[in-house]
């Protein structure tokens, strides 16, 4: 009995999120399509912006150098590289102190529980992969 009105208390609550959700996206939805009928046609701030870059971007051409952009391109994607690569590594030592802290922890708690899954660097242990 009482399992029941646990998975109807479930059922009930996705309902409502599905709910919330689709009440939510329709509104989005909504709001969307109607700035857009009331702006067709019009001239907005949105053109004045455009207009601006426009020519932002024809000065741009004609004081700096080509040659200056891609060098500019390449510094930032290898910074951005960089910057990837730094945040992987430190994720990765994070994984690796947590995973062996969480192990530590659970033995501690219960020493007859097995670990949950996790290996000492904090990946899914091997036999667990699929």
């Amino acid at each position: 009995m009482e399992l029941e009105v646990l998975r109807k208390s479930r059922l009930a609550t996705n309902f409502g999120a599905i709910g919330t959700q689709a009440v939510r996206w329709s509104g989005i939805a909504l709001t969307c399509w109607l700035v857009a009928k009331q702006v067709a046609g019009k001239t907005t701030y949105l053109d004045a912006a455009v207009d601006v870059c426009g020519s932002f971007t024809d000065a741009l051409k004609e004081l700096v150098p080509g040659w200056m952009v891609y060098i500019a391109a390449l510094v930032v994607a290898t910074a951005l590289f960089g910057a990837n690569s730094r945040l992987r590594k430190v994720i990765r030592s994070q994984s690796q102190r947590l995973g062996v802290l969480n192990a530590e922890y659970e033995r501690a708690h219960d020493p007859r529980r097995s670990s949950s899954g996790i290996a000492g660097d904090g990946n899914t242990h091997e036999r667990d992969e699929r």
